[in-house]
């Protein structure tokens, strides 16, 4: 499995034995990883914020290689996407308070 790690990281099977790991000089550069990987919750939990992403195309590939922090904060974290009233300059709809109760007077 192809993938490209924005951290470092170590991933390990279910006997807890260190099965792959990506090391400082690696981030941001294509790795072979081993598909056992995909086992170790950290995995999950990385591409899930976008820390780490596992090529599953061609077209993704290629977009990730233009551009490999496209979509990532300068943090690593993943950028979430704008809702339609937020792309248009609205502010983000607030929900509305409850009404507060008038006080009790002695």
């Amino acid at each position: 499995m192809l993938i490209l790690s924005r951290v470092s990281a170590a991933f390990h099977n279910r006997k807890g034995e260190t099965v792959f790991t990506v090391r400082p000089g690696q981030l941001n550069t294509f790795l072979e990883a081993p598909e056992e990987i995909r086992e170790d919750p950290l995995f999950d939990m990385l591409s899930a914020d976008g820390s780490l992403e596992a090529v599953k195309s061609v077209q993704q590939r290629k977009k990730l290689e233009n551009d490999p922090l496209q979509g990532v904060t300068p943090e690593g974290k993943k950028i979430q996407p704008e809702t339609p009233a937020q792309a248009d300059g609205e502010p983000a709809a607030q929900p509305e308070s409850a009404a507060k109760k008038p006080a009790k007077k002695a």
